[in-house]
């Protein structure tokens, strides 16, 4: 039991970790996704300003959402087999299939069947 209780706090422990690294990031990548939506009707008649202004947004939110993956790789992960923990789901819609993700609160960890939370 206090193996799980180490366990659980050490995932705890990189979980805030990988909060801290990456909300920063994450803002970033909403101010450029925001900035992308109003300016979504740029086309080759618009002004240079415009123009440049939809490419910075563009590149910032493609800069911020790699840094985000790599500090979602780099840290979070279960403290025992060191996978990253994952969820999945049965998709309905235009087609049928299944989808995995990174689990946002796992219980226990995906590759492994430690306990995270």
């Amino acid at each position: 039991m206090s193996d799980d209780l180490g366990t659980v706090k050490e995932f705890r422990r990189r979980r805030k970790v990988t909060w801290d690294r990456a909300k920063l990031w994450l803002a970033a990548t909403a101010c450029g996704i925001i900035g992308m939506a109003l300016l979504a009707d740029v086309d080759s008649n618009s002004s240079p300003e415009r123009f440049g202004a939809s490419i910075f947004f563009f590149i910032i939110a493609g800069i911020s959402s790699v840094r985000v993956i790599y500090i979602v790789q780099a840290n979070y992960r279960c403290p025992v087999c060191d996978a990253i923990p994952t969820d999945g789901g049965i998709l309905l819609g235009s087609s049928v299939g299944y989808d995995e993700g990174i689990a946002v609160n796992p219980k226990q960890c995906s590759g492994c069947g430690a306990r995270l939370s």
